[in-house]
């Protein structure tokens, strides 16, 4: 209240104004109405603070449903609206079978979706049977590949993967065309034409209809793991990006896709379309829809990773992953861009279409897996080139090479058979011919059931002494030896 005399605020129990000193005199009505102002004045400062932190209160909650609604109606960074549907065909009809799902380290095999068909069925008992007996297909070759793959099994790697154990020195048979590690594959190419072999002969690590497992199910199911392993999550490439990478990749994408045809795994399958994608990615880089060798700025497209990576999209478009048309359509011109008509011949690039190479097999196979029927005027020419002396297996009669065969041994015709057994060609040669079929086919495979029993070593291995073998190893060698047995009935 205030000092009637000089109006200053003094407490109500003061009898004596501490500004002017003198008495206060002040009536009960005076006091009682002061008393209601303080309190009116506390009232109202208790609601103007009230209010002003109710008001921040409200702020902050607004701010917090207005962000929180934001965030959930916000569209995802990425959700694939700008990319076009895959157009792939619809899964064949079958019923997919229940598949064992076990963990490998980082790699879980999964079943298979629903209705998801199995592929590559045709190299499993009895049909692989039957189309044996219709080639001709002798007990001693059936020997000489359960041989082989026992000699391939026995040589794994503790990562599952297998390696190139070639010669590093110079040869005395071929000096002339040696270069060190120009056709060396790396441990996934390896692993990959390995895993084909077994794939080929129908043994995966699942149940077979009887439900038993393959003797080599868990080194096969070890190898295709490494091969995932090595797998770039973002391009999708098998193996490490150095040297000539190509060959690895592709034929690691070849193997990773007749593994997913054959289990009817979907990990398997997503990654083996990834692989695919890869592939198709660098041939419509190209100008001609190839590819080439090493990964370099204007690198000229090669015949020899072309091989694989046709395959690797052929099989891919039977077991019914994601492949274009228009790639395998220009890829189509590119071996006809570099196939002399005349002669048959092949080059390796539409660079210097005037140097041959031993490419005919290649070409042929290509060809035919692209859509070409095997009966043109053109593929006849070649085939006529692929039935040349150059690309049947022979077994010298004089005993100089054959089983046993050691180079350098007293006796031995190295060079000779050198030119003789080369299993790279032979792969091609057999493969293609199949697909050619009647008598072009019928004289190839005489010669190779009867020549490649001869040439196995007692180990169960092939031992080429040819350039590429010679770089890669035995390992390289008899893979490809069993492949080119397998041709009648590992593809259709």
């Amino acid at each position: 209240m205030q000092c009637p005399h000089c109006s200053k605020e003094i407490d109500i129990n003061r009898e004596f104004c501490p500004g002017c000193g003198k008495r206060v005199n002040v009536a009960f009505s005076e006091i009682a109405a002061s008393v209601q102002d303080d309190a009116a004045m506390r009232r109202r400062r208790l609601i103007e603070e009230s209010l002003r932190w109710g008001t921040l209160v409200l702020v902050i909650a607004v701010t917090v449903i207005w962000a929180l609604n934001d965030h959930l109606n916000r569209p995802l960074t990425f959700d694939g609206a700008d990319i076009p549907a895959l157009d792939v065909p619809p899964p064949k009809p079958g019923k997919a079978e229940l598949l064992l799902k076990p963990e490998v380290g980082q790699v879980e095999f999964q079943a298979p979706a629903p209705g998801l068909p199995r592929v590559f069925a045709y190299r499993l008992p009895p049909v692989r049977d039957s189309v044996r007996d219709a080639n001709g297909f002798p007990k001693e070759c059936v020997d000489a590949v359960r041989k082989g793959l026992a000699y391939l099994s026995k040589n794994q790697l503790q990562d599952g993967s297998w390696s190139s154990e070639g010669r590093k020195e110079q040869p005395a048979a071929n000096q002339d065309e040696w270069k060190w590690g120009k056709y060396r594959l790396g441990p996934t190419g390896m692993t990959a034409l390995v895993v084909l072999a077994f794939l080929g002969e129908g043994e995966t690590w699942l149940p077979n209809d009887a439900g038993k497992v393959s003797d080599n199910g868990k080194k096969i199911q070890k190898a295709v793991e490494f091969l995932i392993k090595s797998q770039d999550e973002t391009n999708g490439r098998f193996g490490p990006l150095q040297g000539q990478f190509i060959y690895n990749h592709c034929m690691a994408t070849l193997a990773v896709v007749e593994a997913a045809g054959m289990t009817g795994d979907p990990f398997l399958r997503e990654s083996a379309q990834k692989g695919l994608d890869l592939i198709q990615r660098l041939m419509q880089a190209g100008p001609n829809g190839a590819l080439g060798v090493e990964d370099k700025v204007n690198e000229p497209e090669d015949i020899m990773p072309m091989g694989w990576a046709v395959q690797a999209l052929a099989a891919g478009q039977e077991a019914n992953f994601s492949v274009k048309p228009e790639v395998l359509e220009k890829a189509l011109g590119f071996f006809q861009k570099i196939t002399d008509k005349t002669k048959g011949e092949v080059a390796f690039n539409t660079v210097d279409t005037t140097h041959f190479g031993s490419q005919s097999p290649t070409a042929l196979l290509c060809r035919i897996r692209l859509g070409e029927s095997a009966q043109s005027p053109d593929l006849k020419i070649v085939t006529k080139n692929t039935m040349q002396n150059q690309y049947q297996p022979k077994v010298d009669p004089q005993g100089k090479w054959g089983n046993g065969w050691r180079e350098g041994q007293v006796g031995a015709d190295d060079k000779g058979r050198a030119q003789a057994f080369q299993p790279y060609r032979l792969y091609y040669a057999s493969s293609a011919l199949f697909m050619v079929g009647g008598d072009d086919w019928k004289a190839f495979s005489g010669a190779l059931f009867a020549a490649y029993p001869k040439l196995q070593n007692n180990d169960g291995g092939w031992y080429g002494n040819d350039t590429r073998s010679l770089q890669s190893g035995p390992i390289f060698s008899t893979a490809l030896s069993i492949l080119a047995l397998q041709s009648c009935y590992r593809q259709q």
